[in-house]
């Protein structure tokens, strides 16, 4: 399962491993982020990200992300899950469990087999910061624009998984809107 695999590779730091679990563009962008003018955004949406960049992330991932921070990934234990199908794609939330607590990832079906969501599994504790970065209105939108937009489907799993009466719901809704924006107009 995707998810078992995602964890693991996470856990013994496999940036090579990590990197074929999840959708790169969405990693671009989850870095990218971090970078106030888009520069970064679009280098790394466009030339792919390096893998001293991944590692980075991913260390500070599991070193800060609750519920990840300061446990040892080999204690969660896969849970239940749930299918939901959007436009025919298959995304499946799965439960993960530890002594501390739980919490979910989304899984993905694509074309080269199933992936964990980034978006769908993180996009709660990154929308504030992707609704800070469009207000600042970054630069080269032209590229990483539609890659953003891309990600409707994923924001919306997001929303599923997180309670309506979550702080993280208004950062969600908020950032669904800005991201539909960015979508081009389609002719009628």
């Amino acid at each position: 399962m995707a998810v078992q695999s995602f964890l693991s590779a996470v856990e013994a730091g496999s940036v090579e491993r990590v990197a074929a679990m999840v959708i790169e563009s969405q990693l671009a962008l989850l870095i990218g982020v971090e970078d106030s003018t888009g520069e970064l955004m679009a280098d790394l949406v466009d030339g792919g990200v390096p893998v001293g960049v991944a590692r980075n992330f991913w260390e500070a991932l599991s070193d800060s992300f609750e519920p990840f921070a300061g446990s040892d990934l080999t204690g969660w234990r896969i849970g239940s899950d749930r299918a939901v199908i959007v436009d025919g794609v298959t995304y499946v939330f799965v439960e993960i469990k530890h002594d501390l607590g739980s919490t979910e990832l989304v899984a993905v079906e694509t074309a080269n087999g199933w992936v964990v969501d980034l978006m769908a599994s993180f996009g709660h504790a990154f929308a504030p910061v992707f609704n800070h970065w469009l207000q600042t209105g970054p630069a080269n939108e032209a590229i990483w624009g539609p890659v953003l937009a891309d990600q409707e489907t994923s924001i919306e799993m997001a929303i599923d998984r997180t309670d309506s009466d979550s702080v993280y719901q208004q950062d969600l809704d908020r950032f669904l809107e800005s991201v539909i924006r960015l979508q081009p107009v389609k002719p009628e």
